[in-house]
Parts: structure tokens; sequence; C-alpha cells
């Protein structure tokens, strides 16, 4: 608040004439007190000046109540602890101590204004109406008297006053651009609109035709609802002060309340070719635009229109980056909306969102390596945030790093928190990791606290069964695993796949017959890995040309597995 800031300007002042208070003062002491006591009250006032420059509040405050056990009439003493106080935000003391400061010199106008200010801060209003009102009596040539009286009326919303106020002011000092900004604000807030007019009025003859004021004089009318005399005072302007960008603008606004969508669009885009225009109102502006757009296909339009305007011309934007990639997100076009996010890295590498909305695109793209990099990089910035940390790990893993994918999901797992939203992906991919890095028995205790989270997640499910086969351990909870896969998704041929492959395990060959051969014709013979599961099957079913068959078809369209060849050559399964 202004009178706040003015407690600074008399702190600062007050410090600047304590001696030559303290000389008035002096002469203010009984003729009764002694030399010793008028040196002694000299010295402590001295002493309390120093306390404060050095901050110290409460030494100062004993220093001071020494001079008023000396001499209690002294008003310099009272003002100067008031001061004190009010370095330590105790308005309260300080607008006792204030008080008394102008009893014992109530011409002064330090004190009256120090006890004014600190009447209006402890919500004293009336009190400190009549202060100022008094001060200006005694000194009607300081202008900041007035403006203090009316921020005071405006404290209380009593805007009439505060109008009053500004019009003794203006009647002794003259007409200013401030209080007539102001007068024109609080005419409005009053709804006294021609009022407010001739303040706009005045504003442009005092500022010989500022585009500025002229600008509001159009605002006004658009606040009116005169349409068109609000364009054509914008076109006036335009006229008079060549090419406006701010007035092309109000021309947009103009043209979209008449329901000119194409005119109005028109005038966005002069005003944001002209740099009189700052860009961040252009940016601001453009914002406000692509808030509206909802579904209407034609405004989405201009929003691209509008936006590579801006982009053209400030290339290294970064909000203007992130509006335009967010645009091409929307669309689907993620290769390019990352050039956008890259480029607002390039300048601000600490926009978290950024590296985050980058690594999602990323993962739309299945572009691991710059997934990995990217949250590498992220992480020097952002050391504490699972969400990269998770991805890195991912994008590491999907690379075949299986030792690094580890130490991130490690990590990153101990940030989150029970509820958190990734803890079941960590859980996941930990239990996968750790299998691919041989950390078998650790794996498997790692998908049997995913499952107490959610016990029926088919994926899981599936890829834990499966590990348990390969492994040939626990086959009995690994086939009710799978069986739950195959009941929930009876025509998936991975699922059916695992289950026929538990099965095998198990050494139930009828049955896992009729699950492989389900899976390799869902999936139309494509996978060389069911092919070979298929001859596996086969085998043991005594059919070693058919298994023969389905093993070279699988080498024919795939690798097979590293054993695939030595069936073939011998003709018999091998682990």
């Amino acid at each position: 608040m202004r009178y706040y800031l003015i407690f600074i300007i008399v702190l600062i002042l007050s410090s600047c004439k304590t001696q030559s208070v303290l000389e008035k003062n002096v002469k203010s002491i009984e003729a009764s007190i002694t030399e010793e006591k008028k040196f002694e009250f000299r010295q402590n006032f001295f002493d309390a000046n120093c306390s404060v420059i050095k901050g110290e509040n409460d030494e100062a405050i004993n220093y001071l109540s020494n001079c008023l056990r000396i001499d209690p009439t002294s008003g310099a003493a009272y003002y100067k602890l008031a001061s004190v106080y009010l370095n330590k935000n105790d308005f309260i003391n300080a607008e006792k101590y204030a008080v008394k400061a102008v009893e014992f010199e109530n011409n002064n106008t330090w004190y009256l204004y120090l006890v004014g200010s600190l009447y209006a801060q402890n919500k004293k209003f009336t009190e400190a109406i009549n202060t100022f009102e008094s001060l200006i009596k005694l000194n009607s040539s300081e202008i900041d008297l007035y403006m203090k009286l009316a921020d005071i009326y405006l404290i209380q919303n009593d805007l009439e006053n505060a109008i009053r106020v500004y019009n003794l002011t203006e009647k002794k000092f003259g007409i200013t651009e401030s209080i007539s900004l102001q007068k024109y604000k609080l005419f409005l807030s009053l709804k006294k609109n021609s009022d407010a007019q001739k303040e706009l009025v005045k504003l442009s003859k005092i500022s010989d035709q500022n585009p500025i004021y002229e600008r509001m004089m159009a605002e006004y009318f658009i606040m009116i609802g005169e349409i068109d005399n609000a364009i054509n005072k914008f076109s006036e302007i335009i006229r008079q002060n060549g090419e406006d960008g701010y007035s092309h603008i109000g021309l947009a606004e103009c043209y979209q309340l008449k329901g000119d969508y194409k005119k109005s669009i028109e005038e966005i885009k002069i005003a944001f070719s002209l740099d009189d225009v700052s860009s961040d109102d252009k940016v601001d502006l453009l914002i406000n635009f692509i808030k509206n757009v909802g579904d209407n296909k034609e405004a989405k339009v201009t929003s691209y229109e509008l936006t590579e305007i801006l982009i053209k011309k400030y290339p290294e934007n970064p909000d203007l980056n992130t509006i335009y990639a967010n645009l091409l997100i929307q669309n689907g076009l993620y290769t390019d909306a990352r050039i956008y996010l890259q480029n607002v890295l390039k300048v601000r590498k600490d926009k978290y969102e950024i590296w985050e909305q980058l690594v999602l695109i990323e993962n739309e793209l299945l572009d691991w390596t710059a997934m990995y990099e990217e949250t590498k990089e992220a992480l020097t910035y952002f050391p504490n945030q699972s969400f990269i940390y998770f991805f890195n790990g991912f994008s590491a893993f999907q690379l075949g790093k299986y030792v690094e994918s580890q130490s991130s999901f490690e990590f990153g797992y101990k940030l989150i928190t029970k509820n958190d939203p990734l803890r079941k992906d960590y859980l996941s991919f930990l239990a996968e990791v750790y299998y691919k890095n041989n950390l078998k028995q650790k794996s498997f205790e790692t998908f049997d606290l995913f499952l107490e989270i959610e016990p029926n997640n088919i994926m899981v499910l599936n890829n834990y069964a499966y590990y348990l086969s390969l492994e040939q351990i626990n086959l009995e909870k690994a086939k009710a695993m799978s069986y739950k896969t195959v009941q929930k998704e009876p025509k998936n041929p991975t699922y059916l796949d695992t289950y026929a492959w538990v099965l095998f395990k198990m050494k139930n060959y009828s049955e896992s017959i009729t699950y492989i051969l389900q899976a390799v014709e869902l999936d139309n013979y494509k996978s060389d890995v069911l092919l070979e599961h298929l001859g596996d099957v086969y085998f043991y079913l005594g059919e070693v040309d058919k298994a023969v068959y389905y093993w070279e078809t699988a080498l024919k369209i795939g690798k097979g597995s590293g054993k695939i060849n030595e069936k073939i050559l011998r003709k018999e399964y091998m682990e």
C-alpha cells in the first residue's frame, strides 16, 4: 500500500533529521534539568540512532526509554521511539508513541504525517483523515499530502471523497495525467460514464493526443456498447499515427463483437505483423484466442495460421514454441511437435513440463534412443523426478541396457509414494529387468508384489507365468495365472502360446497342442516363435515329421531359438 511506502521514507528521513530535531528538542527540556542530564539525554539519543543503524531495535528502545525518563516531554524521543516500533512492524506501539510526539509538538508536520499514516495502518480512518486534513492546512504546498488523503478514502471505498480530494489537488497544482487517469477509473466504478469520458478528453488534450489515451476512448466506447464509434476512433488513431498495432487489436475486438469473424482475424494478423505490439502481448492474445476455439474447425485452422505468423517472427520465443508444439500434438504430428519442444529446451532447460511432454512424444514415436538421451539430460536438472527416472529406465530397457535400466528403476522407485500412479509400472518393469539381469528370485518376488496390488493384470500374469515355465518351477501357479489370461482374451495368440508352453513344460502335450494350434492359426502362421513351439509339441506327440516341418518353417520366416538348427539336424527336441 502507498502509506506503507511512506513509512519507509519516514524512517529514512527520520534518521537524517535526527540531529536537527534533537537540537530543537533540547531547547524544550525544562530549565530545571541539569547540564549533566542534558548530556546524558543527548548521549542516549545518539546511541539509539546508532542502534537503529545496526538493526538493534530493542537496544534503541532502551536508549530512548532512558531519554524519556530524563525528559518525558520530548517529542523527538517519542517520534524516534515510534519509528523504531514501526521498524519492528509493531504498529500499535508505533501509533501510541507517535501520538505522544504530536501531543508535545502538535504543529510538527513530520510527527503528524507519521501518526496519520499509523492511524490508516491501524484502520482508524476518521482519525487518519482528520490528521491529513490538518497537515494540508499546515502545509498546503505538499501534493503528497493530498495523495495520501485520497488514498485513505480509497481504502474505505469512499470514491466520491477521493474524487473530491483529486479535484482539490488539480485546482491547487494543475491537471496531471496520473490524477486524471485515476479519476477516469473511479468515475467508471461509480458508473458516471459521462464524467469518465470527460476525463479521457482531458487526458487526450494534456498528453497531445497520446495514442494510449485515444485508444482508451475507443475502449470506453466498446464498454458502453457504441461499437461503431469505437471502430471510427481506432481507425482515426491509425490514420493519424500510422500503423498502430494495439488499435488493430481493438478493431479485431470490435469486429468480433459485430460478428464479422473474417475482419476480426484480418486485424489480428495485421497486429501480429507489427513491431509496436510486444511479443508478450501477442502471445497473450494468441493464448486467449486458442482457449476460445472449442470445436470450431475454422477457428482451429486460424489458430495454426496465427501461431505460424508469430513463430516465424519470434522463432526462439519459448512460449510460442510451446503453443505450436501443443497444436501439433493435438493433431498427432509428434515428429514436428518434438522439434518445437526441443527449441524450448534450448533456452529454458528449467521447464520440467516440457521435458515431460518431450518424453511422452518419444514414447509415441517409439524412439528409445532419443528418450534415453533426453531423460539422461533431464535428470541433471531434475534429479528427484520419478517420472524421468522411470522413462530413463524404460528406454534403457528397450535398448538392452539392463544394468543401467535396473539402476534407474530402483532409484526412481524410492522416490514414489504408495499411491503414486507410477508404482505399478515401476514394479512391472523392475520384475522384468531383474529377470533380464538373472536376478530371478527377486524378479518373481517383485511380480508377486505387483499382483498384490492388481491381481488380474493379464500382461503381468502372462509374463510371470512364462518366466516360471522357462525356469520349470511353480508350474501349477504358472498354469493358474496363464489360464486367467486365455479366459480374459481367448483369441490372443501370445496368451494362448504361453498357456500351451506351460502345459508343454508340465508334459501335458495332448492339451498343449490344442492351444498352440489356436495361437498359430490366429497369428496366421507368421511367428517363428509360435511355429517352433508347435514343432516342439508335435515332437513329443510322436509326430517327428510335422515337428521338423514346423521347425524348418520357423527358420525360414525368422531366427527361431538358438537350438533350432540342431533340432532340425538331429530331428529331436533340444532344450
